[in-house]
């Protein structure tokens, strides 16, 4: 099952693979069923190029979630989970994924922030390589 996602004017059918309830400690860092079938919709340049401008967006979404966090504000971590859940699954990035569904389901702990930062950060760095892998 997909969804069709606008980047910059252009749509692409996009699978969505971000788990509801998969445990975080099971899921792989990246998806690669989704990371295949992405670079195969949009070629391996147009899908490196939505990696970086993803990338900004997801740091972005996490330090809501921890300024959220630190504020007491836990709708508004909730509502920055959400959105980063979201995006990470479009791109195959699963296990940040499943740690961002847990904190918007369940809230988040200073713990919870700092192991998604680290998850997250991982993914990302590791996606580029892994697609150009993928692409070869």
């Amino acid at each position: 099952m997909g969804r069709t996602v606008s980047v910059y004017s252009q749509a692409y059918d996009i699978p969505i693979t971000a788990e509801r309830g998969a445990s975080p400690a099971d899921a792989p860092l990246l998806d690669e069923r989704v990371l295949e079938e992405l670079i195969a919709e949009v070629g391996i340049a147009t899908f490196l190029d939505f990696v970086g401008r993803m990338s900004a967006a997801a740091l972005s979404h996490h330090a809501r979630i921890r300024s959220a966090h630190l504020a007491g504000d836990d709708e508004a971590a909730r509502l920055a989970a959400h959105a980063l859940c979201g995006l990470l699954g479009h791109f195959g990035l699963k296990q940040a994924a499943c740690l961002s569904h847990a904190i918007e389901t369940s809230g988040a702990g200073p713990q919870d922030c700092t192991a998604l930062e680290s998850v997250l950060r991982a993914s990302l760095e590791a996606l580029p390589h892994y697609a150009r892998k993928l692409a070869a």
